[in-house]
């Protein structure tokens, strides 16, 4: 993608939001791409600095199991993060419709999500720690970023 802008795109639909910004399915106008843009609000210059980061943590890591990072701008005081769309929903949003269903998934399919979960945090900095305190990518997903004081934390086997 060349130089982003808001009017190259078109909001389709809110999929979530967090304490940091909402999530909306938006399209390119000119390819017709479905996309995800994380949309936040910029009041100030500490709020620009955690976007930029949250941007450039997404740039940095590349994992077949992680969201795929298309890019970031600004304008008029709202940041936007470029994010894969992806239409069949996340983890959580299939665990929960197993519940709505009363269902069950075989061990197969638990040790495949299992393993690629281990896989997509083991592409973390080492350097970070995972909370449920921040609501991220997509609105429903719960990851936030801090220094671990334990450098081998994020080793995962």
């Amino acid at each position: 993608m060349s130089v982003l802008k808001k009017s190259d795109f078109k909001e389709k639909k809110a999929l979530g939001h967090g304490a940091f910004g909402q999530t909306y399915l938006i399209k390119n106008i000119e390819s017709g791409q479905k996309l995800v843009w994380k949309k936040m609000v910029i009041m100030n210059e500490q709020e620009r600095k955690m976007a930029k980061d949250e941007a450039d943590m997404l740039n940095r890591i590349k994992n077949d199991f992680l969201v795929k990072y298309y890019g970031s701008f600004e304008e008029n005081n709202e940041f936007f993060i470029l994010m894969e769309y992806c239409d069949r929903g996340d983890l959580r949003q299939y665990i929960n419709e197993l519940k709505r269903l009363e269902a069950v998934t075989n061990e197969e399919k638990i040790w495949e999500y299992l393993s690629q979960t281990a896989e997509a945090l083991k592409r973390l900095p080492h350097t970070q720690f995972i909370s449920e305190t921040r609501r991220s990518w997509y609105g429903s997903n719960s990851i936030e970023y801090y220094t671990s004081p334990d450098e081998n934390w994020g080793n995962i086997v």
